[in-house]
């Protein structure tokens, strides 16, 4: 019998892996709500779980020096942020952006700014 949860939802791709998921699994924070369900659904955290395991799924040794303890913190304050989230999985490929503008067009504004470069770009 098949999980009817799983009926609707497309074959995950093979091949290549994909630098945003990669980014997206990363920046979870145990900071962020909607982060800490998702790891719940997926056996990453819950109530019956050890210290000792918790933290170590993140790289935290519960028997080292404290330094990394705040360490931990830190990383999982700043992922919470959905900016700083965003912000570093936007620049997940290796922070290379597409070219907004393609090449050989002039933009819309020159860099004369203000109203003197609006008024000559409008052709007045």
């Amino acid at each position: 019998m098949s999980d009817p949860m799983q009926m609707g939802k497309p074959p995950m791709p093979q091949g290549r892996p994909n630098p945003t998921r990669q980014a997206v699994e990363q920046n979870r924070s145990v900071m962020n709500p909607t982060d800490v369900s998702v790891m719940a659904g997926r056996g990453q955290m819950g109530g019956d779980m050890s210290v000792r395991d918790f933290f170590g799924q993140f790289g935290v040794d519960v028997d080292g020096p404290v330094s990394q303890l705040q360490k931990f913190a830190s990383d999982q304050q700043s992922k919470a942020d959905p900016l700083n989230k965003m912000a570093s999985i936007a620049n997940a490929g290796g922070g290379q952006r597409a070219n907004p503008m393609p090449q050989g067009r002039k933009p819309a504004v020159e860099s004369s700014g203000g109203l003197e470069g609006l008024m000559t770009n409008m052709g007045q």
